[in-house]
């Protein structure tokens, strides 16, 4: 039984469904891992180098998952943090399922205000 991947957890999309598959917690603790690691945690580069390749394969699961699904894992994390402040907020309070539904409301929000 898999766990499936999770969804991004900044801030801005944590805990909410996307169009990935369900997360668990023991993926996201493994994503949480991956983020928050520093090089203070081993002794050498080649430690921290396989230590950020662990808990990479861990959160992203590579054997079990399509590129595709990873891919879009990482882009629907990025994604936010590149909007503008009042856009990200907005975006974020409208609850998108997956990353062409943030798109679509992000052009809407700037097709209405005129930008681009």
């Amino acid at each position: 039984e898999s766990p499936g991947i999770p969804i991004p957890s900044k801030d801005c999309y944590q805990g909410q469904k996307s169009g990935l598959p369900s997360t668990s917690p023991d993926s996201e603790a493994y994503h949480q891992r991956f983020r928050q690691f520093c090089c203070q945690e081993v002794a050498s580069p080649h430690e921290a180098f396989s230590k950020l390749w662990e808990l990479c394969c861990q959160w992203l699961r590579p054997k079990t998952h399509p590129k595709e699904q990873m891919l879009e894992l990482l882009v629907w994390e990025q994604f936010p943090t590149i909007l503008l402040e009042e856009i990200q907020t907005w975006v974020r309070e409208q609850h998108p399922e997956n990353g062409e539904e943030a798109e679509a409301l992000v052009e809407d929000v700037q097709s209405a205000s005129g930008q681009q």
